[in-house]
């Protein structure tokens, strides 16, 4: 996720896991965001970040459930993901698939240190 982004909050890459009792609020409170947000021109990920937020769902990140070419690097071996992305195409998507097989230990779950620098810049 990208909470503090200038565009956010929002979701990106391959994996949004939202827990049911937000979906829940969601669908309950979805009219809120539909009449009380400027989404038309937003996409999907946009929208439903800054939904939730408007709604009250608080959010969680963890980095270890999927491994991104956008904060962390592509890493098929990382035995904590749960997707992997970007693998737009068969034979990298077959390739990473292979690498998936044989898993090396996490030295770190944590997002890299620029990351954590530049989410602080951020801090609300």
């Amino acid at each position: 996720a990208k909470p503090y982004m200038p565009e956010g909050p929002m979701m990106f890459g391959a994996l949004e896991a939202i827990a049911k009792a937000a979906l829940q609020t969601y669908f309950w409170k979805a009219g809120d965001c539909v009449t009380g947000l400027e989404w038309k021109k937003w996409g999907e990920d946009l929208f439903m970040g800054k939904c939730l937020e408007k709604i009250g769902v608080s959010r969680l990140n963890d980095f270890t459930i999927y491994s991104d070419g956008v904060c962390r690097g592509v890493d098929c071996t990382d035995p904590d993901a749960a997707a992997f992305h970007p693998k737009k195409d068969i034979g990298s998507w077959m390739g990473c698939l292979e690498q998936t097989k044989h898993p090396h230990p996490r030295f770190t779950t944590d997002a890299p240190q620029w990351f954590k620098d530049y989410m602080k810049s951020y801090a609300r």
